[in-house]
């Protein structure tokens, strides 16, 4: 009876370790290596984070929602418009709290902008704004606050 105790426990606590290791800190990791990158040219840490989105999550599509966040933006610096839009967009279709989908309106409207949409990204910007009054969040605007991930 300890013997399948001590083996429930082994399982559990390697799963855990694993969706922390895949979905928490190589992502970091990874973003890390690409911002520190000149220009942020790195393909080796987006084709990982590309790697770690494929992998299975515990908790399916939103349990790696992090993990897509962090690949839509390494797209976007690396300015691959099209791909992060279409992250984006997919992070969306989930539900999630006010303040992630302002975020992601706010750099969904980036991107459009980078691809020349500008009415899209007028659309995204004001969806950004109702969810969060006073939120035009941009780039610039967010690394003066200090909170770009």
């Amino acid at each position: 009876m300890i013997l399948l105790a001590y083996l429930i426990t082994g399982i559990l606590g390697v799963t855990f370790l694993y969706h922390r290791i895949t979905f928490y800190w190589l992502p970091d990791y990874y973003i890390h290596k690409l911002s520190n990158s000149p220009h942020y040219e790195n393909p080796h840490a987006v084709r990982c984070l590309e790697r770690l989105t494929a992998l299975p999550a515990i908790g399916g599509v939103t349990a790696n929602r992090q993990t897509r966040f962090r690949l839509a933006n390494a797209y976007r610096l690396t300015r691959r418009y099209d791909d992060a839009a279409a992250l984006y967009t997919s992070l969306l279709s989930h539900p999630s709290n006010s303040t992630f989908r302002t975020i992601v309106h706010s750099r969904l409207a980036e991107c459009l902008e980078g691809t020349k949409n500008l009415e899209g990204a007028a659309a995204n910007r004001a969806q950004a704004s109702e969810l969060w009054p006073g939120a035009q969040l941009t780039a610039k605007g967010c690394m003066e606050l200090g909170t770009c991930q």
